[in-house]
């Protein structure tokens, strides 16, 4: 099978909920869509497709050591930052799901594609 026809396969998912919003516990928490990139179709995983970058990320424990350095520190919140980040045209065909309007999997279900950068494992 053609690594595009195994991309335009749908991905298995399943709904996630948090239970707990860590700063305000009585907030309502959203319902999104979490995609099991690892798992396989025809041996191949979305997983294996993605080209993996290097760990660009800063260790914490140097954060903190150069926080300690300034007089004034600066911090942001970018919770929401994901949710901006587009999925280029040609790759959303491999972010398709069907989601049932009406909760129940008795009706027609609808097919979606994710344009933003999706959570997942």
């Amino acid at each position: 099978m053609s690594p595009r026809r195994v991309m335009k396969r749908l991905r298995p998912k399943r709904q996630a909920q948090r239970t707990q919003n860590p700063t305000n516990h009585k907030k309502n928490q959203k319902l999104r869509v979490v995609f099991d990139c690892a798992a396989k179709c025809a041996g191949i995983a979305l997983n294996d497709r993605i080209l993996q970058d290097p760990d660009l990320t800063t260790p914490l424990i140097e954060v903190q050591c150069r926080l300690r350095l300034g007089s004034v520190a600066v911090a942001a919140n970018i919770e929401e930052m994901f949710m901006q980040v587009n999925v280029h045209e040609g790759q959303r065909d491999a972010l398709r799901f069907w989601w049932w309007p009406d909760g129940g999997i008795d009706g027609p279900a609808q097919e979606y594609r994710i344009t933003v950068h999706p959570f997942g494992e």
